[in-house]
Order: structure tokens, then C-alpha cells, then sequence
């Protein structure tokens, strides 16, 4: 800058800051982790003397800037890191925002969850994916929940999902798949199931491989089974590990390999997959004149996963 004495100047570019930092906190919610680097990258290089303006706009009562300051002190970017500072401004900002009414549940949790499953809803209602994503989670059961409402589940996890946030897609498409809160709707379950699974949902991918083996809604395809359940396996996913070494120890479209066959099975059994070790007696009977097929095994579905909690 010519005039690093500007006032003017320096106020554009804490706006661009606080622009900056939403925008990031958008493309986090949309798990766009590509344009998170981008964003990150910019605030650190070109933004780095922005964070006390910041502050000032915030302490002006902007909420955007509130929400800005939230963000640079939880992560210690541009400002030294503060996580109680961080979730005051957050919640003050939750008043107005979405994002920050989810970062404000995510400070409550522990200390008073049921406000923070209020700030959640209302961040969910503003369309917030990830807090959309967790109220159906907690429909289904999850984060402490003591019933499941699979109705309630489906309303949150579609709104979720319309924004691209694969384990929506994959709990969405699981419950539509199976009946479980409204009517059966196998071709668009499946189709949830692939735009998770293109963007690497473990659990999409081992369910895509099942329903490509069992033929559920299109003709059974051995062969892409196998790919997906791959997929899911290279991820450590102990259901695919086995479905994958199922297939390779019988053979899937002349894919037969019994080495590989016995690594997976011996992970999927390590993780408590108790049918794997009927598979592995089958490989080790096969030097015996009496060895035959193993018994034909069910693919193991993966209904839901509580892995991903963001």
C-alpha cells in the first residue's frame, strides 16, 4: 500500500477480511475444502495485518465482523488465539448468522447442550448444511438423543443434502432405500448414493457396491460392486473391507485374489466383523481336495456412520 497511514484504505481491507472469512466459512459448511485453503491462503498472505480492524469493526457492533473475530481468534489467524473470546463473539453474532449460530452450539455443547441444540436449530433453519445435517442425525438417535424420528430425519437430512453434504446424501439415501420415514424410492436412494460416493463417503461407496452386487433396481454388476467396495476398504470402512474380500476370494468377474482376499478379511475381522473369519477357514481350505464355495454371505450395508461431525 502507498500510504500505509490511510485509515480509509485499511477499513477496505478489514471489510475485505471479514467478506473473506465469510465466504470461508461458507465453503467449510459446503465441505469445500479446496476453496477453504484458497480463502485460508488469502487471510495469511495478503490480509495479515487486517485482524485488530477486525476486531475494532466487531467491538462497533458489526456483526459480520463479530463473526469475522470469532473466526481469526478460535483458529489464532491474524489474531492470537482465544477460544473463550472466540465463542463469545460467535454467540453475540449467532443473533444475526447462521454460520455463527453453529460455531455458538458447537461452544455450548458441553456446558449447556440444551441451548446449544437451540442455537443448532436455528442455524439449521437458516440453512445452515452442517447444523441441518446434525439436527436429522440427532433424529436418527445420535449425540444423545433417546428416540428416533425417521420422519423428522428425512426433513432435515434433504434440506441438508440438496446442498451437497455427502453423509447427508448417505443417511438420506439409506433411509429412502429402506422405508424408514416415508415411502421406498430405490432409484433416487441409489442416485444420493453416487453423488456421495463421487465425492469419497465411505459408507455411500460400500452401499453402492451392494447394491451393484444384489442388482437392487438395475442388473447386479459384479464387477463395479467389487470398484466401490474397494473404494470404501482403501479408507479403512471394516464392512467394505470385507465385501471386497469376499468378492476377491470367490472371484467377481475373474477378479480373483486371494492374497488381497485375506488382507481385507483379516482387517474386517480385526474390527469385529465376525462373518470375515468364515471366509478366511473357506481360503484356507482350498489346498483340500474337499474345499468348496464358502457359504454365499449377505454384503455387509453401513446404515449410518458417526465419523463425520462436521
Amino acid at each position: 500500500m502507498d500510504n500505509p497511514g490511510d485509515t480509509a484504505a485499511r477499513e477496505r481491507l478489514a471489510r475485505i477480511t471479514v467478506t473473506v472469512t465469510d465466504n470461508l466459512l461458507r465453503a467449510e459448511a459446503a465441505g469445500e475444502t479446496g476453496k477453504v485453503g484458497e480463502l485460508t491462503q488469502k487471510l495469511t498472505t495478503g490480509l495479515h495485518d487486517t485482524g485488530w480492524r477486525v476486531q475494532k469493526m466487531a467491538q462497533g457492533g458489526d456483526f459480520k465482523a463479530r463473526q469475522a473475530t470469532g473466526f481469526l481468534l478460535g483458529r489464532g489467524l491474524l489474531l492470537a488465539k482465544d477460544e473463550k473470546k472466540s465463542c463469545v463473539e460467535f454467540l453475540i453474532a449467532a443473533e444475526q448468522l447462521a454460520s455463527s449460530g453453529w460455531h455458538a452450539a458447537q461452544c455450548l455443547m458441553k456446558i449447556s447442550p440444551d441451548r446449544a441444540w437451540l442455537e443448532m436449530e436455528r442455524s439449521a433453519v437458516r440453512g445452515h448444511s452442517v447444523a441441518q445435517e446434525w439436527m436429522g442425525r440427532r433424529c436418527l438417535g445420535e449425540f444423545g438423543a433417546t428416540v428416533s424420528d425417521y420422519a423428522c430425519a428425512r426433513t432435515w437430512l434433504a434440506q441438508s443434502a440438496s446442498q451437497g453434504r455427502p453423509r447427508s446424501q448417505t443417511l438420506l439415501a439409506y433411509l429412502m432405500m429402506n422405508g424408514h420415514g416415508g415411502s421406498v424410492d430405490e432409484s433416487r436412494a441409489a442416485r444420493l448414493y453416487r453423488l456421495a460416493a463421487d465425492q469419497g463417503d465411505p459408507d455411500a461407496q460400500n452401499n453402492l457396491g451392494e447394491i451393484n452386487e444384489m442388482g437392487r433396481g438395475a442388473v447386479a454388476n459384479p464387477e463395479e460392486a467389487l470398484r466401490w467396495y474397494l473404494s470404501a476398504a482403501e479408507q479403512g470402512l471394516p464392512s467394505a473391507q470385507f465385501n471386497a474380500g469376499r468378492l476377491l476370494a470367490v472371484g467377481a468377474e475373474s477378479k480373483k485374489d486371494p492374497s488381497r482376499a485375506r488382507s481385507l478379511l483379516l482387517q474386517a475381522e480385526g474390527k469385529g466383523i465376525a462373518q470375515a473369519r468364515q471366509v478366511l477357514n473357506w481360503l484356507d481350505r482350498q489346498s483340500t481336495p474337499e474345499s468348496r464355495e464358502p457359504a454365499a454371505q449377505t454384503p455387509v450395508a453401513v446404515p449410518s456412520g458417526n465419523s463425520n461431525t462436521e
